[in-house]
C-alpha cells in the first residue's frame, strides 16, 4: 500500500506493520533525499513548506527519523504557504500552486526545500529559478518509484 497523505503516514506504517501489510509513505523517499542534500556537513538545513499546519509535525518527524538513520542532524524550518489551502479547497489549482511557489521563493539559508504535501508537487516548476537556488523536493515521483521497486522485489 502506498500512503499519499503526509499527515497520517506514520499511522499507516504502524498499522501496516501490525497487520503484516507492506506500507510505504509516499514522502519517505523525499525525506531521505532531503537529508542527503548536504553531504559535506553533519547537519542539513531543510525548509518544510506546507499549506496546512497539521502536516508540519508528521513531516518534520519523518525527516528527523531519516536523519537519525543516516547518522545526521536535520535543522528544520517550517514555512506556511499562507492562504494556499483556501485556494485548494476552492478548486483553484493555479492559485494554490502559485502561493506555494511564492512561499518557496521566499526561503533562504537552507540546503533543500521540501514540499510537505503531495498536492504541492507542481509548484516546484513555478518557483523562480533566480531566487530558488536549492533543490525543491516533492513526494509523488520518488514515492511512486520506491513503490514500483518494492513491488518488483516481491
Amino acid at each position: 500500500m502506498l500512503c499519499t497523505c503526509s499527515t497520517i503516514g506514520a499511522t499507516a506504517e504502524a498499522y501496516g506493520a501490525r497487520l503484516g501489510v507492506p506500507v510505504l509513505r509516499v514522502d519517505r523517499p523525499m525525506a531521505a533525499a532531503a537529508v542527503a542534500a548536504a553531504p559535506e556537513r553533519d547537519t542539513v538545513r531543510i525548509a518544510v513548506v506546507a499549506s496546512v499546519d497539521s502536516t508540519f509535525g508528521p513531516t518534520c518527524d519523518l525527516i528527523r527519523e531519516e536523519a537519525d538513520a543516516a547518522g545526521r542532524r536535520a535543522d528544520i524550518r517550517t514555512v506556511r504557504a499562507e492562504g494556499a489551502w483556501k485556494h485548494f479547497e476552492d478548486g483553484d489549482r493555479d492559485g494554490y500552486l502559485d502561493l506555494v511557489a511564492r512561499a518557496v521563493d521566499a526561503v533562504t539559508g537552507v540546503d533543500v526545500v521540501v514540499l510537505a504535501q503531495a498536492s504541492m508537487a507542481d509548484a516546484a516548476a513555478r518557483t523562480r529559478d533566480d531566487r530558488t537556488a536549492v533543490p525543491v523536493l516533492s513526494s509523488p515521483g520518488p514515492g511512486l518509484r520506491a513503490a514500483a521497486a518494492a513491488v518488483r522485489q516481491r
